[in-house]
């Protein structure tokens, strides 16, 4: 059913990274978790196999969390950045046989209310095998802090649909969102950075910082793929 993810239940019981309780959220429940760990580790090493998102057999482990990869400077997936440059990187992987192009959806839920605030429409990938930019809605607010906090943070899970009558099809990546307050920051987060070597990129033909930047951390392996922005809408949002 194409709006299935509206009837997701709160299943998952997140361990919250440098936090010492659990707090409940209402995403639906795949088959693992990832494992932590720096994600300077080069993405070869991770298990190997293609990447083939929508085939399971294809999958380097059966698992709905193993062709996905978040671009953060850590395999926690922790992304820091102020409000007005909140965005998600995601690699979505392919495969030259995949005739279809996948559906997908976006949730962040509030880690201090334990509810959904950004449920957004369903929307088609234009493309498979490339790099996803997905631009946040103003509207949405998020409660800025001035350092890290485990407790004061959002959890963000992109759902891959890949085949519309099966929900164990699914794929799924998920993370963190840390809004900081960085007027008087010393130097940027990494996110910032990010944001400005895809500027560099995409609108001054200058793919060096890019290039450079994710080869850092260990996502070399990903700086020459093609980079698709989406504008998310709101499909529902929480507010009380």
């Amino acid at each position: 059913m194409l709006y299935r993810h509206l009837q997701l239940g709160f299943a998952l019981s997140l361990s919250v990274v440098l936090c010492t309780s659990q707090i409940s959220t209402s995403f639906a429940q795949p088959a693992s978790k990832p494992s932590g760990g720096e994600q300077s580790e080069p993405l070869s090493s991770r298990g190997g196999g293609s990447r083939r998102l929508c085939d399971g057999a294809e999958l380097s482990e059966a698992s709905a969390w193993s062709s996905l990869i978040a671009l953060t400077p850590k395999a926690d997936n922790v992304i820091t950045t102020p409000p007005d440059q909140t965005s998600l990187y995601v690699y979505v992987p392919g495969s030259e046989g995949e005739e279809t192009v996948p559906l997908a959806f976006v949730q962040i839920a509030d880690m201090e209310t334990e509810k959904i605030i950004l449920q957004s429409q369903i929307f088609a990938l234009n493309s498979n095998n490339a790099i996803v930019r997905l631009l946040l809605p103003d509207t949405l607010n998020l409660t800025l802090t001035t350092e890290l906090s485990a407790t004061q943070r959002y959890f963000w899970q992109l759902t891959i649909l890949c085949d519309l009558e099966d929900e164990e099809a699914d794929r799924y990546i998920e993370g963190w969102l840390q809004p900081l307050d960085t007027a008087n920051a010393l130097e940027p987060t990494w996110h910032e950075q990010l944001e400005d070597w895809f500027d560099q990129q995409d609108n001054h033909n200058n793919p060096a910082p890019w290039i450079e930047g994710l080869s850092a951390v260990g996502l070399g392996e990903l700086s020459d793929l093609p980079v698709q922005t989406y504008e998310l809408l709101l499909e529902t949002e929480v507010t009380e």
